[in-house]
């Protein structure tokens, strides 16, 4: 009976487990409008960014102690991948051709993704 208990939770786990790693992986976002009209997202996760060549770009900022995480940046209707630091209630972003989203968005201003 004991041996019945361990597998069925066994398999309640693995099939968590799957289920997690199906869901997209939960986001903040924010919107807004750039000086020329053209409309800006920042969506960012709690996910370590990947990209080594933005990676670069922070250290090269002196960001060597702050958690880099994965970010997206919309701009103009285009996708580029970003990575951001949050330091001071703030998100600093910066996108996969080295190009800041400045100032610093303040952390209040992202909104659940899902909503």
């Amino acid at each position: 009976m004991l041996k019945a208990f361990l597998v069925a939770a066994a398999l309640a786990l693995m099939m968590a487990l799957a289920l997690a790693l199906t869901q997209p992986a939960k986001a903040e976002v924010f919107k807004s409008t750039s000086a020329t009209g053209e409309k800006v997202s920042l969506r960012i996760f709690a996910t370590p960014c990947e990209n080594e060549k933005i990676i670069g770009f922070f250290k090269a900022q002196g960001v060597v102690s702050l958690p880099i995480q994965k970010a997206e940046l919309m701009w103009g209707g285009r996708k580029f991948e970003s990575c951001y630091v949050e330091f001071a209630d703030r998100v600093f972003s910066i996108d996969e051709a080295g190009d800041p989203l400045m100032p610093g968005i303040p952390k209040e201003l992202f909104v659940d993704d899902t909503i």
